[in-house]
């Protein structure tokens, strides 16, 4: 019951850290000034929101997605996997990725620690 919690406690926690980085990046998008950095934040904001959707379908999946736990761990395997390949974008020489793969990082990270406790 305690690895559950904590697996459950952690896709939380990040789910409302990717809310936070949301409302962060659509902050940057609302300033008169954004207009240089409009895509880099459009894109941070983006990356937040999928992230926030991925914690919720995380989450489902521990409380009874019904798959086994093969089948979980390979499919976690895979979400940790894509935002892996998400966070190494390169767009507009690097301009409009680097907060978007960054966050990236962070989910793919957030991931890597459920597996470690399964």
């Amino acid at each position: 019951k305690q690895w559950y919690q904590r697996r459950v406690r952690g896709a939380q926690s990040h789910r409302d850290w990717c809310r936070d980085q949301k409302e962060a990046a659509q902050g940057w998008i609302d300033t008169w000034w954004a207009g240089s950095d409009k895509k880099r934040n459009e894109n941070w904001r983006w990356a937040a929101e999928e992230g926030r959707k991925l914690m919720d379908k995380i989450v489902d999946e521990i409380r009874g997605g019904g798959k086994t736990e093969a089948s979980f761990k390979e499919w976690l395997h895979n979400k940790w996997k894509d935002c892996d390949c998400a966070s190494q974008k390169h767009w507009n020489g690097g301009h409009d990725s680097h907060e978007s793969n960054r966050v990236q990082r962070a989910h793919r990270d957030c991931i890597g620690d459920i597996k470690k406790m399964i």
